[in-house]
């Protein structure tokens, strides 16, 4: 999982783009080798709290869709996979 541009609050997960500079983003690769990549599509996330000098986070998650999509590595910009599949966050808090 990666965050970018991280900062306390919360966020809409909607409308957005991995190739967007601004805001809060959830990528998710898939493990086991698959190769698969899940880009958020809607749902909300507030981050509670946030240390730049150990990247400890705790944030909350509520309904979260992630759906598959592919990353264009020299654009950044992320495709919805057609018939692809989708992940689904109902409500969980993550501190690492």
């Amino acid at each position: 999982m990666q965050l970018r541009n991280i900062s306390t609050g919360e966020y809409t997960l909607e409308g957005t783009n991995f190739s967007n500079a601004n805001g809060i983003f959830l990528v998710v690769y898939e493990d086991g080798g698959s190769g698969k990549k899940f880009f958020q599509k809607s749902g909300t996330v507030n981050v509670k709290s946030y240390n730049s000098s150990n990247n400890r986070i705790t944030a909350e998650f509520k309904d979260v869709v992630l759906e598959e999509v592919t990353i264009n590595g020299s654009t950044n910009a992320s495709s919805k996979v057609p018939y692809g599949s989708c992940r689904k966050i109902k409500n969980m808090t993550l501190s690492y």
